[in-house]
Parts: structure tokens; sequence; C-alpha cells
């Protein structure tokens, strides 16, 4: 079952608590859980609906005051440290740096395509039996990628290791 941190965003926000909000509800997927997972031990619980419910309390909402205050600058620095590696990897000169990342982008589309249509099709109208890559290797490939690419082990070093 996989745990949806970003519900949280809206009640976090509602709090004051704007670089909780922005880390849980942002688009990086590792941060939203490792920061999610973090205010969830500390308030004690482990679901995000624990969580929701423990944030409506005094107490709940000054564990993650404690935790932002903590926190939330190594996640600010975090967020700018990342936008300013992607913007010096875009501007470089060499192929090798700026294109990587959009180049395994575009590769791991282009697997998807070929193995959810492409293919498919081809067998349909040829009725040869190409082999194609199998869903559950493309979808490991895809998450290794992804947090290869969203930069989750950045934030595991900030925040620190899993209990």
């Amino acid at each position: 079952m996989k745990l949806d941190w970003g519900k949280l965003r809206g009640q976090l926000a509602e709090q004051g608590l704007t670089i909780l909000a922005g880390a849980v509800g942002g688009p990086g997927g590792a941060i939203a859980a490792t920061v999610g997972r973090e205010l969830a031990k500390r308030l004690g619980v482990t679901t995000p609906e624990e969580v929701e419910e423990r944030l409506a309390t005094p107490e709940g909402r000054e564990i993650a005051v404690t935790l932002e205050a903590e926190r939330g600058e190594s996640l600010v620095v975090l967020a700018r440290t990342q936008q300013e590696l992607a913007m010096a990897e875009m501007r470089s000169e060499s192929a090798f740096q700026s294109a990587w990342r959009p180049a395994m982008s575009w590769l791991l589309g282009l697997m998807w395509l070929w193995t959810g249509m492409i293919l498919p099709t081809v067998r349909g109208i040829t009725g040869i039996a190409i082999e194609g890559m199998p869903y559950d290797q493309l979808l490991a490939f895809t998450g290794i990628w992804l947090t290869i690419y969203g930069g989750g082990h950045t934030l595991k070093s900030i925040m620190g290791p899993k209990a």
C-alpha cells in the first residue's frame, strides 16, 4: 500500500508550516516520503491519516513546528542546491553534462511507448513474436531512474537515517 504524504500539504500550510508543506506536497516523491515518515515518527504514528489527526492537536502541531525549525533550513538549502545543479547542467557546454538527464528521461519514455503501444501493434499486424521488456522490469527501471533523478539520497543525508 502506497502512503500518500502529499495530502498533508494543505493542513501543514494552514498551520503556517510552509517549508514542511512544500516538502511534503512538492513534486519530489522521495522528499515527500522522507519528510512524511520523519514527521510521522516524531508524532508516534505511521500513516498519513494518523499524522493528520495528530496535527489537529496542539501537541502534534508543536512537534511539527519543532521539526520545521530543526530541518526547515536544510530543506530550503536542498531545494536551492537541486535547482542550481539543474541550471548548471542545462547551461553546460558539454553535451554529456547538459543532456544526460533529459536523454535518460526520453529513453525511459520511449521504452514505455515501445513496450505498451508500438510492440503490441507490430505483433498484431505482422504476427511475429517479438520479445519485449517485461513490465515488472520496466517499472523497476522507472523507479530507479526517478529516484536518481529526484535526488532522494541527498535528502536522506540531510534528514538522517531511517529508524
